[in-house]
């Protein structure tokens, strides 16, 4: 099966799977395996601080799924989960169930697409 376009992709940045394609060679698949996991462990920490009412624990979650987010080249993920965090630090109140939506919406087209990336990789 031939590789997925990423540019048909929109919620990956092309360059950025490019590069790590280039970069993990054989471990491509095995990163990308690892990212959706940790996404599926990511979301259940955003959840959870917010059922808990953390608001530490929950900028810190946020903050560590942008990182991963950015890394892996899910440009709006990562996006969502700063501007949370950064509504976060500045205080105040903040719609966190909004957000939250948000994120999750963003992380589920990016796993569908990473899902499409493996299959291709097959």
């Amino acid at each position: 099966m031939p590789h997925v376009v990423v540019s048909d992709l929109p919620g990956l940045d092309g360059e950025v799977i490019a590069t790590l394609r280039d970069i993990m060679q054989d471990d491509f698949v095995d990163l990308i395996e690892t990212f959706i996991k940790d996404s599926l462990q990511r979301r259940e920490a955003l959840a959870q601080a917010e059922r808990s009412g953390d608001r530490e624990a929950l900028r810190r979650a946020a903050h560590s799924f942008k990182g991963s987010s950015a890394n892996i080249g899910a440009r709006s993920l990562s996006d969502l989960c700063r501007q949370l965090e950064d509504a976060l630090v500045a205080g105040g109140e903040i719609d966190v169930p909004a957000y939250l939506a948000a994120i999750m919406a963003a992380c589920d087209f990016v796993l569908t697409e990473l899902r499409q990336l493996l299959a291709s990789e097959a």
